[in-house]
């Protein structure tokens, strides 16, 4: 824009001591500071591409530490008119941006050593027919910037391409029931596609096939497919489905033509209230694990900072696995919420965050057995899942590293065949850990701060009626009785399956002093209340 200094070819030994460059003489470049040049790709056509990647060699040396020379990358998609700033793809300056030590004269790379190779992902930007490449030199009078070999790879969508998509059913956990199994197939080449052939492979021997003959599928569009039912019974399983035959030619691209999902068939179930506190292994509980990539999962590690029946949680070493953007699957057995009025779930979380990272849970919830997991009850990713940070591999240490999350499952109220999945989602980052997963029947949780076999009444005093809450270690039948001060017994009452519940006692007429006693095999205690 200055018509100053800009883009030209010089001499810069890379691989080839003779090799040649674009180049930018900043050394020379001294009016204008933070002037851009621009040099500036032809337009492409990237609508049948996919996978896409930019690539190049660059080179530069600071003259001084506090150098801002820079490089952008910046993508038109309305071929050069416009290069907006949220599609730079690439900011380097200065220290971050040298290749070479800081040399105090005019720079000129001496070889290979003096290049780094910059790999940018375009993904975003296929399907676009007008896509031009800038890249921006900013000038603060340093020393001098080479580019080089600059490549556009990626690879060509098929004329002719049906992929399988995903598999809805059967899901990750379920009961033994009569299910239909469904996929979703998606038309990701170029040209219509109205006649193929889709089977299925459970693991156990069941098997189907359907043929399509409908609606042509357009590119790009996407259509759920449901095989004949079957019945699953219980145990480990697993369904392949696979893309056997598309008429009018040959599938243009084979590896997405079939996709395999695990899953699991029980009917495990337990009462709420419910708390989890993964003090032995999970395959030991009513908990069912789902493992699709066979890799790292949810397993038990010793923990601290928390206060409950011992020292261990439910764990997933992120740190560790390097299988990028695998879920693993913790669910829950069958819950019954017919008598619950406004069921909530609570849990402690410890994970250290990560700027760089996006590790996940996402938690999941079924109220038919689990043969749909339709609804997302909670999901946090990266810093906002963090509660603390950690320069290594993270292990909880204090109370302060945990944090107590609260799930309003109000929705749910009354349904009888609950399923609650926990998901956690690898981004190779830091340990996740989840202890105390408990289930009220209620809104109130005020057993939340009561310590572990504890009963609590309030108010007290009470005007003719008050709460009763419970923090049991575990479930119990209660049995409760109230005397008065002359040793008479005023109300009693047995309580079956009794864990964090809050009841609501009326003694209506009542005055004076009295004694609450609840006693039960595992549990005893005695409470004085003042009636007014």
């Amino acid at each position: 824009d200055d018509n100053s200094i800009t883009w030209t070819i010089a001499n810069a030994a890379s691989d080839a001591l003779d090799n040649t460059a674009a180049f930018m003489n900043f050394f020379s470049y001294d009016n204008s500071n933070g002037e851009y040049d621009y040099l500036v790709s032809p337009a492409f056509d990237l609508s049948t591409y996919t996978g896409l990647n930019l690539a190049f060699d660059v080179a530069y040396a600071p003259f001084s530490p506090g150098d801002k020379d820079g490089l952008i990358v910046a993508i038109s998609e309305d071929c050069g008119n416009t290069f907006p700033t949220e599609n730079y793809v690439f900011l380097k300056q200065g220290s971050e941006l040298a290749t070479a030590p800081f040399t105090a004269g005019s720079f000129v790379p001496s070889g290979r050593s003096d290049w780094r190779t910059e790999t940018i992902n375009l993904d975003q930007f296929a399907g676009r027919n007008n896509m031009k490449i800038a890249f921006i030199a900013i000038n603060d009078f340093g020393n001098n910037l080479y580019l080089d070999n600059v490549k556009i790879s990626g690879t060509r969508i098929p004329d002719l391409d049906l992929s399988i998509e995903s598999i809805r059913s059967p899901a990750i956990v379920l009961c033994p029931s009569e299910i239909t199994p469904q996929a979703v197939v998606r038309n990701s080449g170029l040209t219509d596609i109205s006649d193929f052939t889709l089977s299925y492979q459970l693991q156990t021997g069941a098997s189907g096939e359907l043929d399509y003959q409908g609606a042509p599928l357009s590119p790009g569009e996407a259509t759920v497919l449901s095989f004949e039912p079957v019945t699953l019974t219980s145990g480990t399983n697993g369904i392949t489905v696979t893309i056997d035959q598309v008429a009018g030619g040959t599938d243009g691209l084979t590896t997405n033509n079939s996709l395999e999902q695990p899953f699991v068939v029980n009917d495990n179930q337990d009462l709420i209230p419910m708390i989890e506190v993964f003090e032995q292994p999970i395959t030991a509980t009513n908990w069912s694990l789902l493992n699709p990539d066979g890799g790292i999962t949810w397993s038990v590690n010793q923990v601290d900072g928390l206060e409950n029946q011992g020292n261990q949680a439910a764990f997933l070493n992120f740190y560790r696995y390097n299988q990028v953007g695998e879920a693993d699957y913790l669910v829950s057995p069958v819950l019954d919420f017919s008598a619950a009025s406004y069921p909530t779930m609570t849990f402690d979380l410890a994970y250290a965050g990560n700027a760089n990272f996006n590790d996940g849970l996402i938690i999941l919830a079924s109220a038919d057995c689990g043969v749909h997991y339709n609804d997302t009850v909670f999901q946090a990713f990266g810093a906002a899942l963090a509660t603390a940070t950690s320069n290594g591999e993270f292990l909880p240490g204090s109370a302060a590293d945990w944090e107590l999350y609260q799930v309003d499952l109000s929705a749910y109220a009354g349904e009888s065949q609950m399923r609650i999945a926990l998901v956690g989602i690898n981004d190779f980052g830091n340990n996740l850990f989840i202890d105390n997963v408990q289930f009220f029947l209620s809104e109130q949780t005020k057993s939340l701060d009561l310590q572990p076999n504890q009963m609590i009444v309030y108010p007290n005093p009470a005007p003719g009626d008050f709460q009763l809450t419970f923090n049991l270690d575990q479930r119990t039948d209660v049995a409760l009785r109230i005397i008065d001060s002359m040793g008479r017994e005023v109300w009693s009452k047995q309580v079956p399956n009794i864990l964090n519940q809050t009841f609501r006692v009326e003694l209506p007429g009542a005055s004076g002093v009295h004694i609450l006693q609840a006693t039960s095999p595992s549990f005893s205690s005695i409470r004085r209340i003042i009636i007014l």
